[in-house]
């Protein structure tokens, strides 16, 4: 596993646990952070380099797509509050699955990032 790899693991670690984590002084952040966006774990990493006190040039980064993912989950929650309230008012029975339910189990929601929001209703209520 390479040195950016292990880095993520250990940075995941520490946003979980809260677990102070050493970085190597040569670690390439911009491998760190092209690993984070690609598996969208940017928040979830961004919490370990804090947790970890961690300074480097890319920081802001990092906190500038926390930032807006924190932005995305809010306005996605506002949106499936509001989704629920109608589903309620017509007597539509629904199940949220996935991302909203395990957002929950984080320390922090926005460290699970959520590109849509997956709702199984019955077949008989799609109309």
């Amino acid at each position: 596993m390479k040195s950016a790899e292990k880095a993520v693991i250990l940075l995941i670690k520490s946003a979980l646990s809260g677990e102070k984590q050493v970085m190597p002084m040569d670690l390439d952040w911009a491998k760190v952070l092209k690993i984070s966006k690609r598996h969208q774990i940017v928040p979830l990493v961004y919490y370990g380099i804090v947790n970890s006190g961690l300074e480097f040039d890319l920081k802001s980064e990092f906190f500038a797509l926390t930032v807006q993912a924190t932005m995305i989950e809010q306005n996605q929650l506002f949106a499936l509050e509001n989704l629920k309230s109608e589903f309620s008012k017509k007597g539509i029975y629904y199940l949220i699955l996935k991302g909203p339910v395990v957002k929950s189990k984080y320390p922090s929601s926005e460290m699970r990032t959520m590109s849509d929001i997956d709702i199984l209703i019955k077949p008989s209520q799609y109309e």
